[in-house]
């Protein structure tokens, strides 16, 4: 770890030498700046990788996708039959077909 030159360690790995701000002999251990550059572009896509997984695992289990939703007319009809959408319609969309001879409750609209 850069003791005390941490603002040289920043400023090294800015312009690209890997081994500002370290001692003299772990600097030199390192491989040469290439390979360093290679190691850390596949790491940044690995992370990259590995945060798009994530993100669409949390998507498809908070239900954020198109996938979770209502079900569209044709699926309803499918799922349930038009004979029975229809008698439960005023259940299912109040506010489309609310029946008209209720009594004491005003329909609104």
């Amino acid at each position: 770890m850069p003791n005390g030159h941490l603002r040289d360690a920043y400023g090294g790995l800015l312009h690209g030498h890997f081994g500002a701000g370290l001692r003299h002999g772990a600097a030199n251990a390192l491989p040469p700046d290439a390979v360093m550059w290679v190691l850390a572009v596949v790491g940044e896509v690995l992370m990259l990788g590995a945060a798009v997984v994530v993100g669409i695992r949390i998507r498809d289990l908070t239900g954020a996708s198109s996938r979770h939703g209502p079900a569209t007319p044709a699926q309803a009809a499918e799922a349930l039959g038009v004979p029975r959408l229809r008698n439960s319609a005023e259940v299912i969309r109040p506010d489309l077909y609310a029946r008209s001879r209720r009594r004491g409750r005003p329909v609104n609209k």
